[in-house]
C-alpha cells in the first residue's frame, strides 16, 4: 500500500497497514486529494469497499485516538472501556492494564510517577499484593484519562517550544506551540522514572539528563527544526557541559550538536506546568534560586568546540552545497524533488533508473527536509538521517570516532552511534577501514603474545653442516635481464 500511494505519502495522504487517510485544508482540495488517491488505486489494481469508507468527515477516529481540527484525544469508547476496567488480580493482568495506559500516556502529565506504584508490582522481586497505594494508582489514571486534555496537532511551519523539569527521581517534558492567539498548547507529555543510580546524580546532571531525554524523546518532531527550550535550572543557560571534565555532559552535549535551538531560562515559579510532570502532587519546589523574573534567551545550538578538537560540526548551506556537487546524491536529490513535484510515472521512472543502484534500497523512504535528502534510519526511533555525500564522509567518520567526545569506539558501538545521524551505501565497510587506519587505535591495540616457547637450534659444529639461503630482490636489471640473487650462508664460517 505504501508503494501503490508513494506519491501522495505525507502530502496529502497516510496509510497504516490497509486504512488510508486523506486531509486536506479545504473542500476544493480535498475533492481533488481523494480523485489522485483513487487514480494511484487503480493504477496499483486496488480495490475499496464503499461501506468501509467515509468522506468529508470533520472527525475520525483511527489507531485509538479521535483526530479533528480541534486536535488530538483519546477515542471516548476506549476512555470508557479503561474506567470500567476490574482491579486486576495477578502480575499478568497488571501488565495488560499498564499497556493499555501507555498507549494513552501522551495526554497524561506525569504517568511515570502516577504509575509507578503498578509498575513495580510487576517486577519480580515484588510479591503481588494489591494495596491502597495500587488501588489508589489505578483510580488516579481511570481520573485523569477522564480530564485528558485536547491535545494540539503539531504545525511544523512554527516554531515547537520544549519544557523540560527533573526532580530527585523523575524527569519530565510539554512539547507545545503558540497558537494563533500566542497562547501555547500542549501537542505532547513525557515523563520517565529516574533508575536507582540516577537519583544519586547532581541537581545539574539530572537536569541536563531531563534535556537529553526530551530531545530524544521528541527528536520527529525537533531533528532539522529551530525551536526554543525551556529549563528552570539556571547552571544550564550557557551549556558549558563540555569544560567541566564530566563525562557524561560531554556525551550529551556532543547529542545536542545537531539540533539548533534558542534556550530560555524560567525561574521555577513560573515553570510549574512541567515542574509537576517530575514531582508528585503537593511537592513544593526547593530547589529553584530566586533570581529575576525575566527570562534572557542564549544561543545554545552552536555550542563551541573548535577549541576541544579540530572536527567541526556541519552547516546545513555545507551539507546542501555537498550534497549538490555530489554526483549520487544530486541523482537521488533530483528524483525526491520530481516526486514532490507530482511529475508524470515516465519521467520518475527515468530518474529512477539514474540512481546508482546502491541506492535503491533506501530511495522511496527518502525525503526532502529543508533542502536536505535524508533517509528512514534502521532505527526508527531515530527518524530520518542525513544523506552523507562523498566529500563528507571523511569528517562524518572522523567525528563519531577521532573526535575528544567520540572516544574511539569500536566498529560495532561506533556505527550504532554513526547510524542514528548519517547514513550512505557501504557505511559500515568504509567505518571499518577508516578505524584500522586510525594511527591513535593501532598504537593501543592489545596484541596477543605468541606463547608458544622459542625454537632454540643448536650451533652448527663444523663447516658445511648448515648452510642458510635465500633470495634478494626485485634489483635493478642486469644487461641479462636478471633482478634476483640467491645468497647462501654457511652457518659455522
Amino acid at each position: 500500500m505504501d508503494k501503490a500511494l508513494a506519491q501522495a505519502l505525507w502530502t496529502s495522504a497516510f496509510v497504516y497497514v490497509d486504512d488510508i487517510v486523506i486531509f486536506s485544508r479545504t473542500f476544493e482540495e480535498h475533492c481533488g486529494h481523494i480523485l489522485d488517491v483513487f487514480r494511484l488505486l487503480q493504477a496499483a489494481n486496488i480495490k475499496v469497499k464503499p461501506s468501509k469508507c467515509t468522506f468529508f468527515a470533520r472527525k475520525i477516529s483511527i489507531l485509538g485516538f479521535l483526530v479533528s481540527e480541534k486536535g488530538l484525544q483519546a477515542d471516548p469508547k476506549k476512555v470508557e472501556k479503561m474506567i470500567s476496567m476490574p482491579e486486576p488480580t495477578d502480575k499478568k493482568e497488571v501488565r495488560s492494564i499498564l499497556g493499555l495506559f501507555q498507549y494513552y500516556k501522551r495526554f497524561v502529565p506525569s504517568y511515570a510517577d502516577l504509575a509507578r506504584p503498578l509498575t513495580d508490582l510487576t517486577k519480580k522481586e515484588y510479591p503481588f499484593v494489591w494495596r491502597d497505594a495500587e488501588r489508589n494508582a489505578l483510580l488516579t489514571l481511570k481520573k485523569k484519562m477522564l480530564e485528558a486534555p485536547i491535545l494540539a496537532l503539531p504545525d511544523f511551519k512554527k516554531p515547537f517550544i520544549l519544557k523540560t523539569d527533573a526532580s530527585g527521581y523523575a524527569v519530565g517534558a510539554i512539547l507545545c506551540q503558540r497558537d494563533g492567539k500566542g497562547q501555547e498548547r500542549p501537542i505532547h507529555y513525557a515523563s520517565a522514572i529516574l533508575g536507582i543510580s540516577e537519583r544519586k546524580w547532581s541537581a545539574t546532571e539530572r537536569e541536563a539528563h531531563a534535556i537529553y531525554y526530551a530531545v530524544r524523546h521528541f527528536r520527529p518532531y525537533l531533528f532539522g527544526q529551530r525551536f526554543e527550550l525551556v529549563s528552570d535550572h539556571q547552571a544550564l543557560r550557557a551549556l558549558k557541559f563540555a569544560q567541566d571534565g564530566n563525562r557524561k555532559l560531554q556525551r550529551w552535549s556532543l547529542m545536542l550538536q545537531d539540533y539548533d535551538f534558542v534556550f530560555r531560562y524560567r525561574p521555577g515559579k513560573r515553570h510549574t506546568d512541567v515542574d509537576a510532570l517530575s514531582r508528585p502532587c503537593g511537592q513544593e519546589n526547593n530547589e529553584c534560586v530566586p533570581v529575576s523574573s525575566d527570562a534572557d534567551t542564549y544561543q545554545l545550538g552552536t555550542i563551541n568546540l573548535e577549541a576541544m578538537d579540530d572536527s567541526k560540526p556541519f552547516h546545513v548551506d555545507q551539507i546542501i552545497e555537498a550534497q549538490d556537487r555530489c554526483a549520487d546524491v544530486s541523482r537521488v536529490k533530483a528524483f525526491l524533488t520530481a516526486k514532490d513535484n507530482n511529475a508524470s510515472k515516465e519521467e520518475l521512472d527515468q530518474l529512477h533508473d539514474a540512481v546508482p543502484k546502491a541506492y535503491w534500497s533506501k530511495l522511496y523512504d527518502a525525503c526532502l527536509l529543508d533542502g536536505l535528502v535524508r533517509v528512514m534510519s534502521k532505527h526508527q526511533e531515530y527518524g530520518p538521517v542525513l544523506l552523507v555525500p562523498t566529500s563528507l564522509r571523511e569528517e562524518a567518520m572522523k567525528l563519531h570516532h577521532e573526535h575528544l567526545l567520540a572516544g574511539h569506539l569500536a566498529i560495532e558501538r561506533g556505527y550504532k552511534r554513526m547510524a542514528r545521524e548519517f547514513y550512505w551505501p557501504g557505511m559500515y565497510e568504509s567505518f571499518r577501514k577508516h578505524i584500522e587506519a586510525c594511527a591513535a587505535c593501532q598504537s593501543k591495540r592489545n596484541l596477543k603474545a605468541n606463547k608458544r616457547p622459542t625454537i632454540q637450534i643448536p650451533p652448527a659444529e663444523r663447516p658445511f653442516q648448515r648452510v642458510a639461503m635465500d633470495f634478494i630482490g626485485p634489483l635493478p636489471p642486469t644487461e641479462a635481464g636478471n633482478q634476483f640473487a640467491l645468497t647462501v650462508q654457511d652457518e659455522f664460517t
